[in-house]
């Protein structure tokens, strides 16, 4: 994966959603990550806000041309 760029993307986690991210991004360590996202359980009650994250994150993807 070195040099690649990677996006990451989260849904709730056993262990916690920043935990995750932090661990994923050590066994990709010369990766490029162009953007993380992690979506809790508590936004699933909230479609619009959800959605709204999603797409600003699709954004950062496309910006970065992932």
């Amino acid at each position: 994966m070195a040099g690649k760029k990677v996006g990451l993307f989260f849904s709730d986690s056993s262990f916690g959603l920043t935990q995750a991210i932090e661990k994923t991004k050590m066994l990709v360590p010369n990766a490029v990550i162009v953007g993380d996202f992690a979506l809790a359980g508590k936004d699933f009650g909230n479609k619009e806000a959800a959605k709204t994250k999603i797409v600003a994150w699709s954004q950062t993807l496309k910006e970065a041309k992932v």
